[in-house]
């Protein structure tokens, strides 16, 4: 009789692969802003707690019995500002720094999402999107000091709260519709004129770009994540931002505030 066939596989898969998201709006209603500037990451979505169980019908091998889990991650930082915005700190960091110091209880407690999604293959063509996950965590923030002349680096400590649930991945390979994480600023001049930052996911082919409705004045795509836009002239009062491609127009954006 043959031995098993053992698969032949191609390049291994790379730790760069794993996003994070907090939502910074409600959990009915959430906005999801992805954590910039991660360089290292370990995130362990099932530590096991094991019972040892064994009995006499083990004939002498022992045996184990997964009672409960815990689930964690830990990032490491490099505190960066925004690339069009060089007085405000990355807003995801932000979230997490808010939530961590001086915090206890719920008002500690973030909510998260972290999955595969490969910078250098946007589409999800060439490269394997499954693992999602979804939770509760409490969240530290530990600045790390050293050197005057290197950069500024906190490692953030993620412990979870509950359970940890398997997701849907958020970006499937077959779904391209502009997603928006977060804009600023959010109070512009009726007149027009305000240069607008927009953040999200899936900006590459925009072709529009609209303030409560009324186009902008002009947009500029810098990649697939990032849009940089001048507000157009518009009646006092509000609406949302909204990004549109080829294949639709984004339902996450915030409102902006004309006045």
């Amino acid at each position: 009789m043959s031995g098993p066939t053992i698969p032949q596989l191609g390049p291994s898969t790379v730790n760069r692969k794993w996003v994070y998201q907090v939502n910074t709006g409600s959990t009915v209603a959430p906005t999801w802003a992805t954590v910039g500037g991660v360089t290292n990451s370990a995130f362990k979505p099932d530590g096991p707690n094991w019972v040892d169980n064994t009995d006499q019908g083990g004939q002498g091998f022992k045996s184990q019995n997964k009672t409960g889990a815990d689930w964690s991650g830990s990032l490491t930082l490099d505190r960066k500002v925004g690339q069009s915005d060089p007085t405000s700190y990355d807003p995801g960091q932000e979230y997490l720094r808010t939530h961590a110091i001086g915090k206890f209880g719920t008002s500690n407690t973030v909510e998260i999402r972290v999955f595969e999604f490969y910078p250098d293959d946007p589409t999800g063509a060439s490269t394997p999107r499954e693992e999602a996950y979804h939770g509760f965590c409490g969240v530290s923030w530990e600045p790390q000091g050293g050197d005057m002349l290197a950069d500024d680096t906190v490692v953030v400590t993620l412990q979870g709260q509950g359970k940890i649930d398997l997701i849907t991945h958020p970006y499937p390979a077959d779904s391209l519709i502009p997603v928006i994480d977060s804009a600023a600023p959010l109070n512009v001049d009726a007149a027009g004129g305000d240069l607008v930052t927009i953040n999200g996911h899936d900006f590459t082919g925009t072709t529009g770009v609209t303030f409560a409705g009324t186009a902008a004045t002009s947009f500029t795509v810098v990649d697939d994540g990032l849009i940089v836009a001048v507000t157009p002239a518009h009646t006092a009062g509000s609406g949302a931002i909204v990004v549109t491609n080829a294949s639709g127009a984004s339902t996450t954006g915030p409102n902006v505030t004309f006045a």
